[in-house]
């Protein structure tokens, strides 16, 4: 196909690439940034991540989200669990605030400071833990989302915390 891309108009050529990144393979996991103990999106670029998160699910109405809150290991465990939470639920309401008709195709949970991907030993690398991840799926016929989610992250995530 690449060998047509200079025949085609430019809107053409988008659209067919569009098309085939359409398959059943669902995009990339994202992350959206926090600021130690806040529960509300680091910067601007955490919102255009916001943003896109949006266009994609409008753009494939099979596609599911779930919304992985994590901390940094400074404070308590228990405080990181709920600030973790309370930053899933914040993108949750951020996409759905831009489309309220997504509500039903996305899930939150929560892993706190028990998964970090960087060492929490230096700022740089508590601040790429300070994060929700965005984690795109499709569901699978006769499995719930819920077992297909666990099996996807080892048993490991929580989906309910107790919100003071």
């Amino acid at each position: 196909m690449a060998r047509w891309k200079g025949w085609l108009p430019r809107c053409v050529w988008g659209v067919l690439l569009v098309a085939g990144a359409c398959s059943h393979t669902p995009p990339p996991s994202q992350n959206v940034h926090f600021d130690t103990g806040k529960h509300e999106p680091h910067d601007a670029h955490e919102y255009v991540t916001i943003g896109r998160t949006v266009e994609i699910m409008r753009s494939d109405d099979k596609i599911r989200l779930l919304l992985v809150g994590h901390t940094d290991s400074v404070g308590d465990e228990d405080d990181n669990r709920d600030l973790a939470f309370r930053r899933a639920e914040q993108v949750s309401q951020l996409i759905t605030d831009s489309d309220s008709g997504l509500t039903s195709r996305i899930r939150t949970a929560y892993h706190g400071e028990s998964s970090p991907i960087a060492s929490n030993d230096t700022e740089d690398g508590r601040a790429l833990n300070r994060r929700v991840e965005l984690f795109f799926y499709y569901p699978k016929n006769g499995q719930s989302d819920a077992v297909l989610l666990q099996a996807e992250f080892n048993g490991k995530l929580e989906f309910e915390a107790t919100l003071e």
